[in-house]
């Protein structure tokens, strides 16, 4: 699994914008490991404090 996050109160773009960033460092993360990001399904979720975008593998 693969995850990155961003603490709410940094969110100084719109949450969409943030999403997509997150979704960029994760795929970044699965292609410098090697990986194919084509097994990995995306999952978004939201803490009272965090914004999490996780790659699991299918």
């Amino acid at each position: 699994m693969f995850q990155s996050s961003m603490k709410l109160d940094e969110v100084r773009l719109s949450k969409e914008r943030a999403i997509e960033q997150l979704k960029f460092l994760v795929v970044q993360q699965i292609r410098a490991a090697g990986e194919e990001e084509m097994n990995y399904r995306r999952s978004i979720s939201e803490t009272e404090q965090d914004l999490i975008v996780a790659a699991i593998l299918k």
